[in-house]
């Protein structure tokens, strides 16, 4: 089967490649592609190329389709052979693919793969994500994450592009109404993102082997406390594990100030998180590097650090963490979230200049205009 594939691929590449054009569009792992796919659908790409959406989910993107812009499934095992001789067939006549999560290898090396990236590396991922050697550029968030991204990805410095995330340019213009998620108003919405701690996937590295899913939230108790600080403030906790995250002990809690959402909530309601993220008033993670694009808001930032030197240990960071911890709000405890809502409402926020030195040094661009500059820069390279 492998020899017939490539006497097939070396025979198609004499016709040259055809005007498609590969994106991956995972329902819910699809924030820099949406924003650049929308925008090229804007200025009129399907006039000149066939856009093919791959996806595991494909009937969560049908209303995208038109007579340009085919919806197709990425083939995983124990999908019929004929889904697996389409990818392949569309991969090795693909002037350009793009992805953000899991990449397609292209089949001919004139084909243009562009990685639009799901996140800076706060974490160590060296040993179990890295690009494909196949991938001619990447997507860079700044200068600061070049040598960073080089080497837990290993990617060639000279493939990394530095033009923002296109994903973050909503962080600026969110047109979402938080009362139509929630019902009612709140005086502060606090988003809670925490990063994985058991992914079920994963084996060795990449595997953290804690006492809890959710920092701080060990039993009903402490999830009972918290909530009763943010009611009283008025304060709404969002809480929105991993997808990955085991977190089957807490959807029984009925609690008025903390609720927990997931991507399916925000599939639901027609938006994204990163949508919901803008209208929010302040956030809570830990290791993830959502924290490098919330940065863009200029709001609040709390850590809750209570395994970090178990994390260091287990599976490490890309970056120096103290960047972090010195313009963030530590919460170990339940009682830290009294005085972290309290200040919130009231205003108070004494570390805002450092989170905005961060936000310089860890964002190229801060203007909301990421999605255009990378789709010129995707015109320049298909006008080649």
């Amino acid at each position: 089967m492998l020899l017939i594939k490539k006497l097939l691929g070396v025979l198609l590449r004499f016709f040259g490649l055809q005007n498609i054009i590969l994106i991956e569009a995972e329902p819910t792992k699809r924030e820099n592609t949406e924003a650049v796919l929308g925008e090229i659908l804007r200025r009129g790409w399907g006039r000149r190329y066939r856009i093919i959406l791959y996806a595991n989910a494909p009937e969560a993107l049908v209303h995208l389709r038109t007579n340009r812009v085919s919806v197709i499934k990425r083939p995983t095992y124990g999908d019929n052979r004929a889904a697996f001789w389409q990818m392949w067939w569309l991969r090795l006549r693909s002037v350009m693919i793009i992805d953000e999560n899991l990449q397609a290898k292209k089949n001919d090396p004139k084909t243009i793969h562009v990685f639009l990236s799901h996140g800076s590396c706060v974490k160590r991922i060296r040993e179990y994500y890295n690009c494909k050697p196949d991938t001619d550029y990447m997507l860079n968030q700044s200068e600061f994450w070049k040598p960073i991204n080089e080497y837990q990805l290993k990617i060639p410095r000279e493939r990394l592009v530095t033009l923002g995330f296109p994903r973050n340019d909503i962080l600026f213009s969110s047109p979402l109404d938080p009362t139509e998620l929630f019902g009612k108003r709140f005086e502060k919405i606090v988003a809670w993102y925490p990063t994985f701690r058991q992914h079920p996937n994963r084996r060795g590295d990449g595997q953290f082997h804690g006492s809890f899913s959710i920092p701080v939230i060990h039993d009903e108790a402490a999830a009972q406390k918290i909530n009763e600080y943010a009611a009283k403030y008025n304060v709404l906790l969002v809480l929105k594990p991993h997808p990955v995250q085991d977190v089957a002990y807490l959807k029984d809690l009925q609690l008025d100030h903390l609720i927990m959402v997931n991507d399916q909530f925000f599939l639901e309601h027609q938006t994204t998180d990163y949508a919901f993220l803008a209208k929010t008033d302040a956030m809570i993670t830990d290791y993830s590097s959502v924290v490098m694009d919330y940065l863009l808001t200029q709001k609040p930032i709390a850590l809750t650090f209570e395994d970090y030197e178990q994390y260091k240990e287990q599976i490490g960071f890309a970056i120096d963490m103290e960047l972090l911890r010195s313009c963030a709000t530590i919460l170990d405890t339940p009682e830290d979230f009294d005085a972290f809502f309290r200040d919130l409402v009231s205003g108070n926020d004494p570390l805002r200049e450092r989170r905005l030195e961060l936000m310089h040094l860890t964002n190229q661009y801060t203007d909301g205009h990421s999605t255009e500059r990378v789709v010129d820069w995707l015109e320049t390279l298909l006008d080649k």
